[in-house]
């Protein structure tokens, strides 16, 4: 790999920088993977609110240096003009990712820049305890490099100390993409003998479900500085949630062979369920647990025959999204709660056992030491006692 940037200011001391990996947020190029629901639009218009929203989040680190890696080439204008002053650019080069964060890194370093960390353009609620915890592991002196987990098996976050062809190959032969980034790439920072530490995990945003779980999460929290732009791209959004599952197209296939409408199909309510709804209203929906055959049995004690019934039920279904769960989920759900409270019996048991054998194991140690005072404070007292008979007439 060959470095042909230069930078337009070299730093006389290491500085801490947070680089910012971004792309420009144009309908078609940027998160892909959550169209369809979402259309190019739609999704542009979400990945430039995670964009500010990252960006003013890292601007809250007190001593760091804010970079933007961009991408495509001829972005750098576009971000300028979007971003707060005081960010410093420099553009992405390099055929896959890999190669794009390892050029990141190198040249940075090459104008004493250190240490470095790199986080995507998609945390729009990232902690910046999470950034703080990750920059104290980069200071520890054996540690080369630093790696935030995520749940889908890839990182958010990663930051290196000055040593750009040392840490090439953690950025080499990793299938970029699928959930095995992270694993592979430990497996080559322990093949190549690099120290490597692990921040708090967190999650960026790349599916459709992890945008219903910000949603969520944004809910919960009243803080209206927190993500205040990707609050109110999802607050005001009518994305139609697609789920179709079986049994809401044979749901739907019952009711017209009743010759009726699924519910919430007339004119007066043409648009989907969860699209009429605020997102408060939604998050709600998506947190309702649905028993399914309870609630085909109450429909047919109530005089529905039993097509109408399933028909009904399926439709309702449909229209709270496809988030179901009939009475086998709920038992089994309840099976793995028992399994995993059991499992966390066993290990409480099991630590209680140690905190037990080491507490006689001091006490033990203690009464010994104790006794062996005891004994020399004897003998002292039997040797000053002897002496004083000898100096007595």
């Amino acid at each position: 790999m060959c470095l042909s940037v230069t930078l337009t200011k070299r730093y006389t001391r290491p500085v801490s920088a947070l680089v910012v990996f971004a792309k420009w947020p144009a309908p078609g190029h940027v998160k892909t993977r959550l169209c369809p629901p979402l259309t190019p639009g739609q999704a542009a218009e979400l990945a430039h609110a995670f964009l500010l929203d990252t960006v003013e989040r890292a601007m809250r680190l007190r001593d760091v240096q804010i970079w933007v890696a961009y991408a495509p080439a001829d972005a750098r204008p576009h971000f300028a003009d979007t971003l707060p002053a005081g960010i410093r650019y420099l553009p992405q080069r390099g055929h896959d990712l890999g190669e794009r964060e390892w050029h990141v890194f190198a040249d940075l370093f090459r104008e004493q820049v250190s240490p470095v960390l790199l986080i995507g353009s998609d945390l729009p609620t990232l902690p910046l305890g999470h950034l703080e915890a990750a920059f104290r592991l980069l200071s520890e002196a054996k540690v080369r490099a630093v790696f935030g987990p995520s749940r889908d098996g890839g990182y958010y976050c990663v930051g290196a100390k000055p040593d750009a062809a040392g840490l090439a190959p953690l950025f080499e032969n990793i299938a970029w993409g699928t959930d095995a980034v992270l694993r592979q790439t430990l497996e080559q920072a322990h093949r190549h003998d690099i120290e490597v530490r692990l921040a708090p995990e967190w999650d960026d945003v790349d599916t459709f479900d992890d945008v219903r779980r910000l949603r969520m999460h944004l809910a919960s929290t009243p803080d209206a500085f927190n993500a205040p732009r990707t609050r109110e791209v999802l607050q005001r959004s009518t994305w139609k949630e697609s789920r179709e599952n079986g049994s809401a197209r044979n749901g739907r296939e019952a009711a017209n062979r009743l010759g009726s409408k699924p519910l919430g199909s007339g004119e007066a309510n043409s648009r989907p369920v969860a699209s009429a709804l605020n997102s408060e209203e939604r998050m709600a929906m998506s947190l309702l647990v649905f028993d399914t055959l309870k609630a085909t049995k109450a429909l047919k004690q109530a005089g529905f025959d039993e097509v109408q019934a399933e028909a009904v039920v399926a439709t309702v279904g449909d229209a709270i999204g496809g988030s179901v769960a009939t009475k086998a989920d709920l038992e089994k759900t309840a099976g793995e709660l028992r399994a995993d409270m059991q499992k966390m019996e066993v290990g409480l048991r099991a630590d209680m056992q140690k905190m037990e054998a080491g507490l006689r194991a001091d006490m033990t140690a203690g009464f010994r030491n104790l006794y062996r005072h005891l004994w020399i404070m004897a003998a002292g007292i039997i040797g000053l006692n002897v002496a004083l008979m000898k100096l007595l007439p």
